[in-house]
């Protein structure tokens, strides 16, 4: 694949040297990144990813005949709902791909071999209601396979197989101090938004009965998927603590079919917000959280639509912590010395975000600075002074405009991190301050 502007053209090489196009597509048009170009296996065979005709346009896996530059009528791999990106498991020894490892709500794998499908159900058993993902020699020749094992609840373990005695042998863990019986546990779901469109939930909930005070934790991006059914740090912290975690899937998230991630074209602090503050609700509603106890957090895009939830509503959150967080649209334009390569700014941004110019009403009705007056309630604002995806001074200045009103500001500079915490220090500093923040304004007590 090769990308010019906002194509992407699929070039192939034929046996004299000269490349031949053929297929082209717009990266950023609505429907016009349907098609993806995966790899060419160890069988020869070309595969791609490519949006299917379900209602929610999921990313299936597809043989792609480079000759045609088409797929095949029917996929390979599917499961509606979810976009598929697999993971392909080969014998080079045979040349034959014998399985995938997928992601759905959770990770799983699919096997093509049925000795490895009998394999697969015999590790299952032995470590029952976890994801037990194999690897394999790429030889598909030796005695023992590599199990790593997790849930929700359990960080990963890894175990040996032996795959003649059928015993396993453990030989290490990932955050091996955590007890998966203290955890707390992930539900997945999927709402209704005001408008009927359908967005995936997770909700992470703490032992005991709720209504729980709730943290609305909103993922950065925001073109990603946000989560997965694992073991998060962030949430099994805030649950710890006594807080219902609500981890919306908004428009504009990947992972979950074209109709979805395409809904969000142009609606940052918009529709996207719309999804959050439904899914707020949604969660009262349920009575998973307390709707006179709930904070909205989220990092560099979840940031800004933290303090976009401040701005607009302010009547659904008592609190807001925002870290990393664009401030302003126009900013991601002007600030030159970011991250953002140079064509993103030209094309993927003016067609994804909005355009400076036709697009400039709607960027001040969208910008926290533009808005702050509409801040009212207590923000922990926190930055890192070499960040080089959002420059600090997006902080800066929305700092400058809420103090000059006297809004409830609570400042954090860690002046050697950059697009998020890195240093166990400041990692440690900021989540101790975080739960405080929250704790005096939506904790045990307050508001009752």
């Amino acid at each position: 694949m090769g990308i010019k502007d906002d194509q992407r053209f699929l070039m192939v090489r034929q046996a004299d040297g000269t490349w031949v196009e053929r297929a082209r597509f717009d990266s950023y048009a609505l429907g016009g990144a349907d098609l993806y170009v995966h790899s060419i296996a160890v069988d020869g065979q070309a595969y791609a990813t490519q949006a299917g005709t379900d209602a929610a346009r999921s990313r299936g896996f597809y043989r792609l005949d480079l000759e045609t530059g088409k797929t095949d009528a029917h996929p390979l791999l599917d499961a509606p709902g979810f976009d598929l990106n697999p993971e392909l498991i080969a014998n080079h020894r045979t040349h034959k791909v014998i399985g995938a490892h997928i992601r759905t709500d959770a990770d799983s794998t699919v096997w093509f071999d049925p000795e490895y499908k009998a394999l697969q159900d015999k590790v299952d058993a032995l470590l029952p209601g976890l994801v037990n993902r194999i690897d394999v020699a790429e030889c598909g020749c030796a005695q023992r396979v590599l199990v790593t094992s997790s849930s929700d609840r359990q960080p990963p373990m890894y175990f040996l197989f032996d795959r003649t005695g059928g015993t396993l042998t453990p030989i290490g863990s990932a955050r091996p101090q955590i007890q998966a019986r203290q955890m707390a546990m992930t539900d997945f779901y999927r709402i209704k938004t005001r408008d009927g469109l359908e967005i995936p939930v997770w909700v992470t909930k703490p032992h005991g009965k709720g209504p729980f005070p709730a943290v609305v934790l909103v993922h950065g991006g925001p073109w990603v998927r946000g989560w997965d059914w694992e073991w998060e740090p962030e949430s099994q912290f805030l649950a710890a603590h006594g807080y219902v975690v609500i981890r919306p899937e908004f428009r504009g998230s990947t992972g979950y079919g074209g109709k979805l991630f395409e809904a969000g074209f142009k609606q940052w602090g918009l529709k996207m917000q719309d999804d959050i503050a439904d899914a707020t609700r949604w969660a009262s509603a349920q009575g998973l959280a307390d709707a006179k106890r709930t904070c909205i957090a989220g990092a560099s895009y979840g940031g800004y639509a933290t303090l976009m939830g401040l701005v607009r509503n302010g009547d659904l959150y008592q609190c807001g912590v925002a870290w990393s967080a664009v401030t302003d649209i126009n900013l991601m334009f002007d600030i030159t010395w970011s991250d953002f390569a140079m064509q993103y700014k030209k094309f993927g941004m003016p067609a994804l975000v909005g355009d400076q110019d036709k697009d400039a009403e709607q960027f001040k009705l969208t910008s926290p600075i533009a808005q702050a007056a509409h801040i009212n309630r207590p923000l922990l604002l926190a930055h890192g002074g070499v960040d080089q995806r959002v420059p600090i001074d997006h902080a800066i200045k929305l700092k400058r405009v809420l103090e000059s009103r006297g809004a409830p500001l609570t400042w954090i500079e860690y002046a050697d991190e950059g697009h998020g915490w890195y240093k166990p220090a400041n990692r440690i500093d900021f989540y101790d301050r975080m739960v405080k923040f929250l704790d005096a304004n939506i904790g045990a007590g307050v508001g009752n």
